[in-house]
């Protein structure tokens, strides 16, 4: 899958009642609200793509992020792009 093609699908699986309840409790930026259960259904299609999952992370949406930190495989990172997921989930 392509980072567009993920997205679509993020984005299709959004909803509106999830994304208000990740706001009460304090999410910010860019995001669909896809419930966890959907993401782990994409994580599946992804899993194993580490460029996909570091292209994902660089979207900025949340959704997204999450996900590619689900799908990322660490040993695979360099100390900059672990320092760099570090510092932005602060």
């Amino acid at each position: 899958m392509t980072v567009d093609e993920v997205m679509a699908e993020l984005k299709s699986l959004g909803k509106e009642q999830t994304l208000a309840t990740y706001r009460r409790h304090g999410a910010d930026g860019e995001m669909f609200g896809v419930q966890i259960g959907e993401l782990k259904k994409v994580l599946k299609k992804i899993k194993g793509d580490q460029d996909l999952a570091l292209s994902l992370w660089e979207t900025g949406n949340g959704d997204a992020m999450y996900l590619a930190g689900l799908a990322a495989d660490g040993s695979l990172m360099t100390r900059k792009q672990c320092s760099a997921t570090i510092s932005l989930s602060v």
